[in-house]
């Protein structure tokens, strides 16, 4: 990553990175307080499937860029990574690319959802294939990369759960942005009350 080479200039990246995470924290609460007002246009046996609990990583993906472009943040949908020194990534679509206009470079993002319930072990498994993967990039414009985690919880102790796992996730040349917790209304057929995200970007 040649053009990050000053300690100023690696600020700046983390500083649009931690507003990109922080747009999106935004964005999940307003998701959720607008999906709460349709609930009662709905049958009742219908309703849970307004629930974030329901969706899987493609509709979190969908939710996360359309908050993003409410903020004048440019998304494009890119069919593949540039493949001209990276084979591998050919036919890989990345989850969400976003353009960061200081560093004046896409930041291609790979989102994972990650439940209370799992293993500490099987949740690095998740994280660290994605992890892997970025980090076999070659082709600058590809090295400008990260993983989001997303969980949801329903009380204190899963929240808690999800911290903990955060904290055991880690890659020599990937940084944590400090994690965030999204509190909000329970929602008709869903104990869920918040979500805790976390995110890496690749660094070297």
């Amino acid at each position: 990553m040649k053009r990050i080479a000053e300690n100023k200039e690696k600020r700046i990246y983390e500083k649009e990175l931690e507003y990109i995470l922080g747009t999106i924290c935004d964005g999940i609460k307003q998701e959720v307080s607008y999906r709460q007002s349709k609930m009662l246009q709905l049958p009742k046996q219908s309703r849970k499937y307004l629930c974030l609990s329901e969706e899987r990583e493609r509709g979190l993906c969908f939710v996360m860029a359309f908050y993003l472009r409410t903020t004048g943040c440019y998304l494009v949908q890119m069919e593949n990574w540039f493949c001209d020194e990276d084979k591998e990534m050919e036919n890989k679509i990345p989850d969400l690319v976003i353009w960061l206009p200081k560093i004046k470079n896409y930041f291609f993002l790979e989102v994972k959802q990650i439940w209370p319930g799992i293993k500490q072990r099987e949740a690095i498994v998740k994280v660290g294939y994605d992890f892997k993967k970025l980090s076999k990039a070659k082709n600058e414009q590809n090295q400008y990369c990260g993983v989001l985690t997303f969980g949801l919880a329903t009380d204190i102790e899963e929240r808690n759960k999800l911290r903990s796992l955060y904290k055991h996730i880690e890659c020599r040349n990937f940084k944590s942005i400090k994690m965030r917790t999204v509190i909000f209304n329970k929602m008709d057929g869903s104990k869920i009350n918040s979500a805790v995200l976390g995110l890496w970007f690749r660094t070297s």
